[in-house]
């Protein structure tokens, strides 16, 4: 299995136990189309909290999901280029899409360990709404830029290289 495989299973794994509640005894379920899978710990023993696994989206090659600060959403990084601010990742249906704020499609080198790879918010966004992002073009040769939102619901004005 690849690093980036690993990364991504590891990111997904954080991002579930820190939304999940687990009820149930080793089973899987599915409702409303969301796959959950429950462990047979329990707490009450000292032993490791139980874990819950929710599938809450499909996306293409997601790497990185992060709530957009102020607001309900949720930004996936896709490394093929697209960051979605998505609503709705609650774990009762499987999100399949939502509004693109960035498409560097066209932009970005997928081969390998490349592709869009990273995305944060600045300290004091939405006043500031920046974003900050990390990518690999074409070439293979790294960007990382600054691009301003045009609000919670608008996307990506042109770039601000600060490293190439």
């Amino acid at each position: 299995m690849r690093l980036s495989h690993w990364f991504l299973l590891a990111c997904s794994l954080v991002l579930l136990v820190g939304c999940g509640e687990g009820d149930g005894g080793g089973d899987a379920t599915s409702t409303s189309g969301a796959t959950t899978t429950d462990t047979d710990a329990d707490t009450t023993d000292g032993a490791a909290p139980r874990l819950k696994l929710v599938n809450v989206g499909v996306f293409e090659q997601p790497l990185l999901a992060i709530p957009v600060p102020g607001t309900e959403q949720v930004a996936v990084v896709e490394k093929v280029g697209r960051i979605r601010f998505v609503t709705g990742m609650t774990g009762d249906e499987t999100v399949r899409d939502g509004r693109v704020v960035l498409d560097l499609t066209d932009d970005v080198s997928t081969g390998g360990e490349q592709g869009l790879l990273g995305l944060a918010f600045h300290p004091e966004w939405p006043k500031d709404p920046r974003i900050f992002i990390n990518y690999t073009d074409v070439d293979g040769d790294t960007h990382v830029e600054a691009r301003t939102l045009a609000g919670a619901s608008g996307s990506a004005t042109a770039p601000q290289q600060l490293l190439q």
